[in-house]
């Protein structure tokens, strides 16, 4: 594959325990659909993914389970081809590169979408935007009942003290009233 050139590269979260599939609509037959797929953040042996090809008649024409593989493989049936990434890693999500290129399809830009498509980007785009909104605003939310909470354990425990003073300085003032009235009675 020295002469390849990449048509598109994808890095594609998926959680644990979940595939992921992509579409290649192959319209002219012989076609060579060459690609590879590389996940390099396995820390074990065991940290593979599970990566196929599928035919449009169901057939699985490539299969491997690791952290990466090249593929060059020769079409001979036209229509959509399903490839597929299964996470196995235990309890992550992994996020592999995909590079392929079958010299058919271009993957479509922003500036190709419908209208349709446009005001959902925008809506999705809004979606995230009010998504960060709403957690700044929950932390600060959360700082200033933090905050409050402080300023009412700092006064609780100030009525606590100076009721305690209070009921000291009366009852000191009891007693003392009541030692000058028992003098003056004594003369």
């Amino acid at each position: 594959m020295s002469d390849f050139h990449s048509q598109y590269i994808y890095s594609i979260p998926i959680k644990y325990k979940s595939s992921v599939d992509f579409y290649e609509n192959i319209t002219k037959v012989p076609c060579v659909f060459q690609g590879a797929f590389l996940y390099d953040e396995a820390k074990l042996l065991t940290d593979v993914i599970d990566f196929e090809i599928i035919a449009p008649n169901t057939s699985i024409i490539f299969k491997r389970s690791s952290i990466g593989a090249v593929f060059s493989l020769n079409l001979i049936h036209k229509g959509i081809y399903t490839i597929s990434f299964h996470n196995r890693v235990n309890n992550r999500e992994v996020r592999p590169i995909l590079i392929a290129n079958s010299g058919q399809n271009l993957i479509i830009g922003k500036e190709n979408l419908s209208e349709t498509e446009k005001k959902l980007d925008s809506i999705i785009s809004f979606l995230h935007q009010y998504d960060q909104d709403t957690k700044i605003m929950r932390g600060f939310k959360r700082r200033f009942n933090e905050e409050l909470s402080s300023a009412n354990n700092y006064f609780y425990g100030f009525s606590i003290m100076e009721t305690i003073v209070l009921i000291g300085v009366s009852i000191w003032q009891y007693f003392y009233l009541k030692h000058l009235f028992e003098i003056k009675g004594s003369l």
